[in-house]
């Protein structure tokens, strides 16, 4: 009788898989470019100085500061960052990137530093940045842009640093082109190949100006206008030769001003006069003439200039007996200053309602000059309503004249030798026929030229921008350089690479990994045992019940096994020898009594044969 097929079902081999899955998904979540070496659980990935031409595939998504430092990548395309949600800082530099896609920052929404400083770029990448509403800080110096356009910055009102430091071939920057840019607070433009000081009253929440390393000769009276907060103004080896009376009107927030290594050989009188907070002050490396001119500032820098000796106040040139006195420390006793006067006077004027006034004032180079208005308002310069302008010559301008208008105007000017006024009286005549219309703003003259955008863009015609930052003008902030830790890099295949040549690994990391393998050996040694319990009771059972059925003393035959399941197999043999027959004597005497006899003896041994034949079935 052939035995019944078990009903056991096979062992499911998805614990096994679940165990193996745990051990080895990390590597597959968790990989980093093989050119680059990740560190802080794959947060931080450096891949620069590697020769990349573009961006490397499967970076973690998990990171969070990304250099790509010194490579050849010439162009970032579309979507290039998409699965990078948790970046917050990108190093782009020193590479030759000349083209931006512009959705190639899509999905960088956390991204708050970018750094594509000495590029190829030609202008600024406005359609690239809009993404990038979180921006914190931009760093674009280095390159060879043309031009600023207008509103180049304006998708960006979070951001805090700008640096346009290094733009050699920078021809032209528009009046808007830092318009919206109003939460700005430091602005480089140092060696940016600038003749004047670019228009910078968008730039309202500004603290920090540097304009180091350019051609600008003259500081006008709105050049810092409306720059109610900026506390430090660098103007360092700019060729500064003059500043204009005014000119700080509006900086009552500066607290250091750094002039040096220009071209300054006096100062307008009482230039710091709304400077109150400035004491902070470098005035060295200029060709001061000393003379009555500055006396006025020797005695501010006494009273205000913490420094007793003074270093970065200057030296005298001129005369030659004063040449190498120290600007602090020059005697004002030895100087026999005239006093010049200004002298009283008044002036009648009269216009027609709708006209322009012109109200003029003395002026000249040591004058400051303040107008009281009618109703008690001070107008200087820089600091004026929607109609009413202080010119440069120190007259006041009133732009469509009304009869609320009409009234005594007060001119104030001060020099070394006084303060004196001028007193305007201003008549308004009615025009029957006139009509008041609100005036309007002045809309701002830009004498932005679109042209220079054009013009030689070839970028076969520049110059190989040079890496060396050795040179570089001494910046408050820096680019922000990946921390020193113990990294650990992982290749495409899983295994450990470090291309600097040294291992060094993240013990956090090593010791999380041992307690995960340790957790995982624990759980797959308790499986095996369990199934190894499990089998070792079924075989029990299986053989109990194999002895149970030959007591039964059902017949089997020889060499038979009796298959108990899958893990165990329980056989039994059964050997019988066959039956040995004894012949009796034959009977010498009957030869039927003999034929008789054998085949008894035949009968009986088939028998025997049969009963085999069957056990071996």
């Amino acid at each position: 009788m052939a035995p019944r097929p078990s009903t056991e079902k096979p062992l499911n081999l998805r614990f096994l898989s679940f165990l193996l899955l745990i051990t080895f998904s990390p590597v597959y979540t968790n990989n980093c470019p093989r050119i680059c070496v990740c560190s802080g659980s794959f947060s931080n990935v450096y891949c620069g100085d590697s020769n990349l031409t573009k961006v490397p595939n499967r970076i973690p998504e998990r990171v969070v500061y990304l250099n790509l430092h010194a490579n050849n990548i010439s162009k970032l395309i579309k979507n290039q960052f998409a699965n990078l949600p948790q970046l917050h800082t990108l190093q782009l530099s020193a590479n030759t990137i000349s083209e931006i896609d512009n959705n190639a920052f899509v999905g960088l929404d956390n991204l708050q530093i970018i750094e594509l400083f000495y590029n190829n770029l030609l202008v600024v990448p406005s359609g690239a940045l809009k993404s990038l509403i979180n921006l914190k800080e931009l760093w674009l110096g280095g390159n060879p842009i043309v031009c600023l356009d207008a509103y180049s910055f304006s998708y960006l009102p979070n951001l805090k640093l700008l640096d346009l430091g290094e733009l050699r071939q920078l021809r032209g920057i528009s009046n808007s082109a830092f318009a919206g840019l109003n939460s700005l607070v430091y602005l480089n433009m140092g060696v940016a190949n600038l003749q004047t000081v670019p228009y910078l009253q968008h730039l309202t929440s500004l603290e920090e100006l540097n304009l180091s390393g350019n051609v600008i000769r003259v500081l006008g009276r709105t050049s810092f206008q409306s720059m109610f907060r900026l506390r430090r103004l660098m103007i360092i080896s700019s060729q500064v030769n003059e500043v204009e009376p005014l000119a700080f009107e509006d900086l009552q927030a500066l607290s250091e001003l750094d002039l040096s290594y220009n071209n300054l050989s006096t100062l307008p009188y009482n230039l710091f006069a709304a400077t109150t907070s400035l004491g902070k002050v470098n005035l060295k490396y200029n060709p001061w003439n000393c003379s009555c001119d500055i006396t006025w500032l020797v005695e501010w820098l006494r009273t205000k200039v913490r420094d007793r000796t003074c270093d970065a106040c200057g030296e005298c040139r001129y005369p030659k007996r004063l040449l190498g006195t120290s600007v602090f420390r020059l005697p004002i006793d030895i100087f026999r200053c005239p006093r010049r006067k200004i002298s009283n006077y008044s002036i009648q004027l009269n216009v027609t309602e709708g006209e322009d006034a012109s109200l003029p004032c003395v002026s000249g180079r040591e004058t400051a000059i303040s107008w009281i208005t009618p109703n008690g308002t001070t107008i200087r310069h820089g600091n004026y309503e929607v109609r009413v302008k202080v010119f440069n010559d120190g007259s006041l301008n009133i732009t469509r004249v009304t009869l609320h208008d009409a009234g005594v105007y007060r001119c104030i000017a001060r020099n070394p030798g006084g303060s004196q006024s001028v007193i305007t009286t201003l008549n308004v005549t009615t025009r029957a026929y006139i009509t008041d219309i609100p005036v309007l703003e002045e809309p701002m003259e830009d004498d932005f030229d679109p042209s220079v955008c054009t013009l030689g863009l070839d970028e076969q015609n520049w110059p190989n921008v040079n890496l060396n930052t050795t040179n570089r003008w001494n910046l408050t902030y820096k680019p922000p350089t990946m921390p020193p830790s113990d990294t650990v890099a992982v290749d495409e295949d899983g295994d450990d690479y470090d291309p600097l040549g040294s291992k060094k690994f993240d013990h956090l990391s090593v010791i999380v990994s041992s307690i995960a393998g340790i957790v995982v050996l624990g759980l797959s040694v308790w499986g095996i045992c369990f199934l190894c319990r499990r089998c070792n009771e079924r075989k029990r059972f299986l053989q109990k019940k194999c002895k149970s059925r030959e007591r039964t003393k059902k017949k089997h035959e020889d060499d038979s096994s009796c298959c108990c399941g899958k893990y165990c197999c329980c056989r039994h043999q059964m050997e019988k020898e066959p039956e040995s027959v004894e012949m009796p004597p034959p009977d010498i005497y009957s030869i039927d009594i003999k034929v008789d006899i054998e085949k008894q003896a035949n009968g009986t041994l088939k028998k025997s044969k049969a009963s085999k034949v069957e056990t071996q079935v």
